[in-house]
């Protein structure tokens, strides 16, 4: 940041969580002397790169250091798994946050990485496990993304309460759900709540640390009991 405003040029962060993204943007909204940009190479991307820049420049997307690689294996043989790939690419000595999202489609896996570590995969990783496997480069506009999985969960609720919510999406009781939140291990839109009160709002992600994702797809009005009609999609 202190660079930034010296120098009045742009310098980019690398790849962060989408909890700690929240605390970085928060603090980027508090400096008025830069502007920023977040991506991750692709429109729905999580794990994502700050490009900050002083408020008077423009910043040209082409300038932010990823690339994708793609990462193929014979699924005859093998069925590799998100962790599988991230794990032999951190096994090579390479630092998480070097690391954007990794998506998984059938037999082949799309990595976004920084470009400075892109050449040393590319020649270093040849196994992943037992699987032998091809890395290439990925156009970041070829990029075929699989729409994500989920399943339609219809249900009502007394209020918007994050407790109440969290208790539907997930199938906890909300005795269970409670400590849960007051824990920490609960995250709306990926920031943390530890208040049960806390009322949601149509569009909302809930996040439970260890047991997934579910969106707040939609509501539809009140039953004759007063209740909430709620769509939520748990992401699979």
């Amino acid at each position: 940041m202190k660079w930034v405003i010296k120098n009045q040029s742009w310098n980019t962060t690398w790849f962060s969580d989408p909890t700690t993204q929240v605390r970085i943007e928060r603090y980027l909204n508090s400096i008025r002397e830069v502007s920023y940009k977040k991506a991750g190479g692709y429109s729905s991307s999580e794990r994502n790169i700050f490009a900050i820049y002083p408020d008077w420049m423009e910043f040209d997307d082409d300038l932010f250091p990823y690339c994708a690689l793609s990462i193929s294996w014979d699924s005859r043989y093998y069925n590799l798994e998100h962790r599988d790939i991230l794990g032999s690419i951190l096994g090579l000595g390479i630092k998480r946050d070097k690391i954007g999202d990794i998506i998984m489609d059938d037999n082949i896996s799309y990595v976004i990485v920084m470009e400075d570590i892109s050449s040393f995969i590319l020649t270093s990783l040849s196994k992943v496990g037992r699987a032998k496997v091809k890395v290439t480069y990925k156009e970041l506009g070829q990029l075929d993304i699989p729409e994500p999985e989920y399943k339609d969960i219809r249900t009502t609720v007394p209020s918007m309460r994050l407790d109440c919510l969290a208790s539907s999406g997930f199938r906890l009781s909300r005795n269970k759900v409670l400590p849960l939140i007051r824990e920490g291990k609960v995250y709306v839109n990926w920031e943390q709540i530890v208040k049960p009160d806390y009322i949601v709002k149509e569009g909302d992600l809930i996040t439970l640390r260890g047991s997934g994702r579910i969106k707040i797809a939609k509501l539809s009005g009140l039953t004759k009991k007063n209740r909430i009609t709620v769509l939520i999609q748990k992401y699979i």
